[in-house]
């Protein structure tokens, strides 16, 4: 499904009641920038406690101050990083702590009981392993008669391709590793002569899942006990982030939160079929990549959960945003008049804070400043 979409107006969504300090905790580099992008943006002094492949987060102009943790906050001791995060809170007067990260998303969510200040609305534990999980969230999925593609989980990709050889399994299919982010780690197997893939794979257990012909999706909101307060639908092709509106994926979405009864940001993963039918293969129950991308759209996601969310109707992005990131700008400056004050606004929020911007050029990767992915950000 090809989705027209017109351009809307440009929002900065800063929100009234806001914290004056909050605190991300960071393993990585690449999301937590994007978070701290966000985050900055509602008004607040946004302070950092990272590890080493979060260190570059300390040349950012809108990193209030960086504070090095003891050890890496995604797989430090529970009461060591307690302490630590409490150190700051204390030294920096800190409001808010959040999580920047998948790693650091569930250790806060063990530890949040010990800390001087509230966390971030999120999941509970049982909630972040479900949601995190492909294979547990797609029999959620079929218990709520949400569609999924048909799936089956195997032991390894031995038995994967046992599978294929033996015809009890047919082509074409995705195989997916369980708790991996968005497409990462996905092999996609659409015939005999793509077998040589499978030994690829270095995860197991493995999920299979059949392959839907049809357009990627993605889907973020944030909820307060499983009822929605913001939702943007969107897609992400050619460097250009474009939202929408869709009322089966609105649906769905109601249906899970209510289920779960679940608060927070979360990100979803669909694929739309050619007939218009939504399949729905992930959940990423933490901040996203795209959240700098849905704030130029129109919808900042940090600043509902910051301020006052006593609102009766559910915020959305102008239907038919569109943000070109940079790659896509520089394409189209031979027709200025096709860019938008919100590509201008991108290029601006890129350009204006340099490093990620030159760390990508570059191709530095985790082991230094973390995973960078595209500037537009990655799930």
């Amino acid at each position: 499904m090809n989705v027209p979409l017109p351009a809307g107006d440009f929002d900065q969504c800063a929100a009234p009641q806001m914290p004056r300090n909050i605190l991300l905790v960071a393993s990585l580099f690449s999301l937590p920038y994007r978070v701290l992008r966000t985050a900055a943006a509602c008004g607040v002094n946004v302070h950092v406690l990272g590890g080493p492949r979060a260190s570059g987060l300390r040349f950012s102009r809108h990193c209030a101050s960086f504070n090095a943790a003891g050890s890496d906050p995604a797989s430090a001791d529970i009461e060591e990083l307690a302490e630590d995060i409490n150190a700051v809170i204390a030294k920096r007067e800190i409001d808010v702590v959040l999580a920047g990260d998948q790693p650091t998303t569930r250790q806060l969510i063990l530890l949040k009981r010990a800390l001087d200040c509230p966390a971030f609305p999120g999941p509970t534990l049982q909630q972040f392993d479900l949601l995190n999980n492909k294979w547990d969230f797609t029999k959620l999925c079929q218990r709520l008669a949400i569609l999924v593609p048909d799936s089956e989980l195997l032991a390894g990709k031995s038995a994967l391709k046992q599978s294929l050889l033996s015809g009890e399994i047919g082509f074409p299919v995705v195989a997916r590793p369980l708790d991996l982010n968005g497409q990462n780690g996905a092999v996609l197997l659409f015939s005999s002569a793509d077998l040589g893939k499978v030994e690829s794979i270095s995860y197991a257990p493995v999920l299979v899942q059949r392959y839907i012909d049809g357009q990627d999706v993605g889907a973020s909101i944030y909820c307060e006990d499983g009822e929605i307060k913001g939702l943007i639908a969107h897609t992400k092709a050619h460097s250009i982030y474009r939202t929408f509106r869709h009322p089966q994926i609105e649906h769905d979405l109601e249906e899970i939160t209510a289920a779960m009864r679940i608060s927070g940001v979360y990100d979803f993963d669909m694929r739309i079929a050619p007939t218009g039918d939504v399949y729905w293969v992930g959940c990423n129950p933490r901040f996203f990549g795209e959240i700098l991308l849905s704030m130029l759209a129109g919808l900042n996601f940090l600043a509902l959960g910051l301020a006052d969310t006593s609102l009766g109707a559910v915020q959305y992005a102008p239907d038919g945003s569109a943000v070109r990131m940079l790659r896509a700008t520089a394409a189209t400056l031979a027709m200025p008049w096709r860019l938008s004050k919100r590509d201008f606004a991108y290029a601006g929020e890129m350009l204006g804070d340099p490093l990620p911007f030159i760390c990508e050029a570059l191709r530095i990767e985790d082991r230094s400043v973390g995973r960078m992915g595209s500037v537009g950000g990655s799930r």
